[in-house]
């Protein structure tokens, strides 16, 4: 069975991670959780093993348990080793422990202690949603029941009926001699029947939605005209813009991205001392080094992959933006030169098999671009 997250937990925290669970799994990410996935009978740690590399990703369910907790720190390790993203969850207003700090420093935290907690778990499926390649899953709407149109050809024959019952009513009273009871209840009968199908006639034409005359002077529509442009989807905020012949048509406000990086979409308006982020997606990782790895070894790249940007993690020496860019899942103190690998594992999979003959070691990651305009931090 293929998983999408493993959820990582202490075992004082079992009851919340289960809620995740289970908010995840209605919309629509399976989830691989002790002990409720360990098969009965096989090694606890083998099976841990076993759940972290049937699934895409990892969600730390972090809390002052989980930084107390020697085997979820070896969970996350072990995660991160596999070069599963990590998506800290945060319970509590906690720190993550140093231990943890080391592998999901650059992971962008969701705070579930904030309510309310199913729009943090909206935000977490959609996420992980977006790493395996599936649409973001949509609320159904609620359906309004139509009322059933009334049948006036029935309600016709209603009144017909009315008024022949009424008539003989009628002509009985006047034939009969004795004036005992004024002819009044025919009248008494028949207005209300009249009351009753106005009332009703009424709500049909309601419920049936007639349209306006003509002459009517037509209401300003909210929709936009066809002049007017509408931004479309693949232009959101924290799209990647991968093609290196068409980067992001978009003035930023520090200038622009740098040749070495990749782009993605950012708001127009960016505020100082703000973290942005790309949408998540998967990269190989060509090279990796402690040192500067010089531009023009990315150009040579480059011409190798005409459709994929290649591009490189380092900040520059003498750089003077404002900005600082970090890709999540990587190990901060070393360089590396990586190509945009689509949006899904298979995608990137089959990527790697065309080139693992000329970039020996090369691997892939699920990764995030976390951009910091204002000082570096």
């Amino acid at each position: 069975m293929s998983y999408t997250a493993f959820i990582s937990h202490a075992s004082k925290d079992a009851e919340i991670a289960k809620t995740v669970c289970r908010m995840l799994e209605e919309r629509g990410v399976k989830c691989w959780i002790a002990p409720r996935d360990i098969t009965p009978g096989k090694d606890y740690g083998e099976e841990i093993i076993r759940g972290i590399e049937c699934t895409t990703a990892m969600i730390l369910v972090l809390s002052e348990h989980a930084n107390e907790s020697t085997f979820v720190k070896k969970e996350v390790e072990r995660a991160v080793s596999k070069s599963k993203a990590v998506f800290p969850l945060r319970i509590r207003e906690v720190a993550p422990s140093v231990g943890l700090e080391l592998f999901i420093s650059s992971a962008h935290w969701i705070d579930a202690w904030q309510a309310p907690m199913d729009s943090k778990i909206d935000e977490l499926a959609n996420s992980l949603r977006a790493l395996s390649g599936l649409p973001p899953q949509s609320v159904p709407a609620k359906t309004t029941p139509v009322k059933k149109p009334l049948d006036m050809k029935a309600i016709g024959i209603g009144i017909g009926a009315l008024i022949a019952v009424a008539a003989v009513i009628a002509i009985g009273l006047f034939l009969n001699k004795t004036p005992a009871t004024p002819a009044q209840p025919a009248t008494q009968n028949a207005i209300p029947a009249t009351q009753s199908v106005a009332v009703t006639a009424t709500q049909t034409q309601d419920s049936t939605s007639v349209p306006e005359p003509a002459t009517t002077t037509p209401k300003p529509s909210a929709a936009p005209s066809a002049a007017t442009p509408v931004q479309s989807e693949p232009n959101r905020s924290g799209e990647i813009c991968p093609d290196p012949s068409n980067p992001c048509q978009q003035a930023v406000a520090f200038g622009a991205f740098r040749p070495h990086e990749l782009p993605f979409v950012l708001p127009a308006e960016m505020k100082l001392g703000t973290a942005y982020q790309s949408v998540p997606f998967f990269m190989i990782i060509l090279e990796s080094s402690a040192a500067l790895i010089p531009e023009n070894k990315r150009i040579e790249a480059q011409k190798l992959f005409p459709a994929h940007k290649v591009f490189i993690s380092q900040r520059l020496p003498n750089e003077d933006r404002p900005v600082t860019i970090k890709y999540a899942n990587t190990n901060q103190n070393f360089n590396f030169m990586a190509v945009y690998a689509g949006t899904t594992k298979q995608e990137a999979d089959q990527l790697l098999k065309q080139i693992q003959s000329d970039f020996k070691g090369a691997n892939v990651r699920a990764t995030r671009i976390d951009l910091f305009y204002g000082e570096a931090k």
